[in-house]
């Protein structure tokens, strides 16, 4: 089965689509953030990158007003709650979150210390540092005696040791960066 946690109802379709045209069989698109902890963010519905704008904060239950125009509202659900049975481990968890992977990565650490699941992560470093993040803090994530890392590019895997590792690539300014148990 797969799961596809989506902060925009309106990429429902197409994420069901390229599923069926994958042969997915199974997919659930779950109108949901992925984040750090659980509760409801609001998303402001100005700006190009509308995934950039999900925080890890909490909207006020005073501030909350289901009938802005302004914003739209979105459960954030920790990985780790989401996938708490011991026995419901992901294998792939492929995160492209604007900015916010390590938000969403620190909601996960209990899948993390597992180490049975493979993350793939589209990282944005122009972007984390919205979130008071610095490149360093994703590879600190993951242990690297227990982790191997590595970046996703058209050749396929290359070994990287550190965010020092990741060549830029001129057609795709957001590095895939894979993290696989050892």
């Amino acid at each position: 089965a797969v799961f596809a946690f989506e902060i925009q109802r309106e990429l429902f379709p197409l994420i069901e689509e390229a599923a069926v045209l994958n042969g997915f069989d199974l997919l659930r698109v779950l109108h949901a953030g992925a984040a750090q902890e659980a509760g409801l963010s609001a998303i402001p519905r100005s700006g190009v990158t509308l995934g950039g704008q999900l925080s890890d904060s909490k909207v006020d239950a005073a501030g909350f007003d289901p009938w802005t125009i302004l914003e739209d509202y979105v459960v954030t659900v920790p990985l780790d709650d989401a996938f708490a049975e011991k026995a419901v481990v992901p294998k792939i968890v492929k995160i492209d979150a604007e900015g916010h992977e390590i938000g969403i990565l620190r909601g996960a650490r209990r899948i993390i210390e597992r180490a049975e699941t493979t993350f793939v992560v589209e990282y944005h470093g122009h972007l984390i540092g919205n979130f008071g993040h610095s490149p360093a803090d994703l590879f600190a994530l993951f242990d690297p005696a227990r982790w191997e890392a590595f970046q996703l590019d058209d050749d396929g895997l290359k070994p990287v040791g550190g965010i020092g590792d990741v060549v830029p690539d001129p057609h795709d300014p957001n590095p895939k960066i894979v993290f696989q148990p050892r």
